[in-house]
């Protein structure tokens, strides 16, 4: 009984929030990297209050296009991120490729998901 709560409840609260609130509190200690952080910290957030009304409500159209806006901010932030890093260095190693497709394929398929509020290429019933 306690894992499940912990594992359904306080771990993702921990991680996600966590992510969220420590970008949002320290955006403004380094200039080059405060919009990653705020569209970051807002993303991640945004993931995590996603998460527990999809706990609530259930799997809905509505919760999986509350879902998908969060997943394309989050790679949005991603982007923005790799952006920034090829446009001043270039492609400095795999991670940077890496980096790009991910956040590309999250934006994709957040707004896969915000748009027709299913995860299955197939309409149910």
């Amino acid at each position: 009984g306690v894992d499940a709560v912990i594992m359904m409840f306080a771990l993702p609260m921990l991680l996600l929030g966590g992510i969220g609130v420590f970008c949002l509190v320290t955006l403004n200690e380094d200039p080059e990297t405060t919009t990653v952080k705020a569209v970051g910290g807002i993303a991640s957030l945004g993931l995590l209050a996603g998460y527990l009304f999809m706990m609530v409500r259930g799997r809905t159209p509505l919760t999986l296009r509350i879902m998908g806006i969060a997943v394309a901010a989050f790679g949005l932030a991603g982007l923005i991120a790799v952006g920034t890093v090829l446009a001043s260095d270039g492609v400095t190693s795999v991670g940077d490729v890496i980096m790009a497709v991910t956040s590309v394929v999250m934006v994709a398929s957040g707004l896969w998901l915000a748009i027709t509020g299913r995860n299955t290429f197939k309409r149910q019933g």
